[in-house]
């Protein structure tokens, strides 16, 4: 039976006296120097056991590595066997690292070197049809041809983006001779220019400005500015209609062309006529003298009963046949202006059973009539019954003060 030794002490020995002293093949030594087990194999102590000391602070280099060199291709080791391996074969001159079981060959420098790589050193592919391109997401960055759109590709964000060329741009627009035009300064060098217009008929909405750009309409207002007719004023107090240019006015936002106008000397007959309101407004008041007619509108109302709007617009003075009962007298679009008194006159038609506006609204609002003699009238039947109120408007309240008086 085998003694079992449980441990062997070595006396610690200097490396350069193991290597200089006189050894027996077969001895094993402990290397102080280097914290290793060392053993004689005749011609030198060799390391045979080493410390993970020894290991972790030792640097190693070609020097330290037994390559082998392989004479052929059939002299390498088994590729399955050593994946990873990087060896040289001797018969070819080529490097070689296995992996997936076989041996593959590593491109020599010579065989790259510094070449310029030209067009007939690459295989190219022109492929069939956008089908046959390979997976963009998996090529970015790729160009390509293919064949049957006769385009040039390139593979970005998983899709593959045409590239433009003459035949998508022809016929869309050409550059080349716009610098040529864009200096001539004509404009009949251009083409399809629109048509010209020679004449005009009906009426004529938004803004019209002149050749330098001033505002001649304001197609918002629907007002000529004052600059527009700036001497128009000086022209006035000239006497003569003909002077003044009016003519026939018949353009109503042509009545607000004057702020302030003059007129003064002698003006001949001049009609101003208005589609819609004409209104006249100063600072200090309007005076009229020297009037030898007047003209008003009246508006036509039939039926009344319930409440009936009376719009101050388009009358002051209201005509009502077939009246059906007493009603509220609405009084719409009055203006609210401070310090002003408006005169309004309802012409009531009665038939057997008289009727009358025994209610006031101004604006939608309900006032209070102050009745002429402190009473409401009845009206007369079959006569014609003429009701006025005379509506002030002072301290941002309403006065009604309302008379009747009979005809027949």
């Amino acid at each position: 039976m085998t003694e079992q030794v449980r441990s062997i002490r070595l006396r610690p020995t200097a490396s350069n006296i193991l290597q200089a002293g006189s050894n027996q093949i077969g001895e094993i030594f402990y290397d102080e120097t280097n914290g290793t087990l060392r053993v004689f194999t005749g011609a030198e102590v060799s390391k045979v056991l080493a410390s993970k000391t020894y290991v972790d602070s030792k640097t190693y280099t070609n020097d330290d590595i037994a390559w082998i060199a392989y004479a052929d291709l059939a002299s390498l080791p088994s590729a399955a066997d050593n994946h990873g391996m990087f060896a040289h074969v001797h018969a070819t001159g080529g490097a070689y690292f296995a992996h997936a079981g076989v041996w593959i060959e590593l491109a020599l420098k010579t065989d790259v070197g510094n070449s310029t790589i030209t067009n007939d050193d690459i295989a190219w592919i022109a492929y069939a049809d956008l089908a046959s391109l390979p997976a963009a997401s998996d090529n970015h960055g790729m160009f390509a041809h293919v064949h049957s759109t006769g385009g040039a590709y390139f593979a970005h964000a998983g899709a593959w983006i045409r590239l433009a060329d003459t035949t998508l741009i022809d016929g869309k627009a050409d550059i080349s001779s716009l610098a040529a035009v864009a200096t001539s300064g004509s404009y009949t060098d251009l083409t399809d220019l629109p048509s010209a217009i020679t004449s005009l008929t009906g009426d004529l909405t938004g803004s019209v400005f002149a050749d330098d750009s001033t505002l001649m309409v304001d197609g918002v207002s629907g007002t000529i500015p004052v600059s527009v007719v700036s001497g128009l004023a000086t022209v006035a107090t000239s006497g003569a209609a003909a002077d003044v240019g009016l003519g026939n006015v018949t353009n109503e936002s042509k009545a607000t062309m004057f702020t302030s106008p003059i007129f003064g000397g002698t003006v001949n007959t001049t009609n101003i006529t208005s589609s819609t309101a004409l209104t006249l407004s100063a600072t200090s008041g309007v005076f009229l003298s020297g009037i030898r007619r007047t003209s008003e509108e009246v508006g036509l109302l039939t039926g009344a009963t319930g409440t009936v709007v009376h719009d101050t617009v388009l009358a002051s003075v209201w005509y009502h046949t077939s009246i059906a009962a007493n009603f509220t007298a609405n009084f719409t679009n009055l203006p609210t202006t401070a310090n002003r008194v408006f005169g309004l006159a309802l012409m009531l038609v009665q038939g057997s059973t008289p009727y009358i506006p025994n209610v006031v609204l101004i604006n939608g609002s309900s006032t209070t009539i102050n009745w002429e003699d402190t009473a409401a009238p009845t009206g007369n039947a079959s006569k014609v019954d003429v009701v006025t109120f005379a509506i002030t408007r002072t301290g941002g309240a309403w006065t009604v003060i309302g008379s009747l008086s009979t005809y027949g």
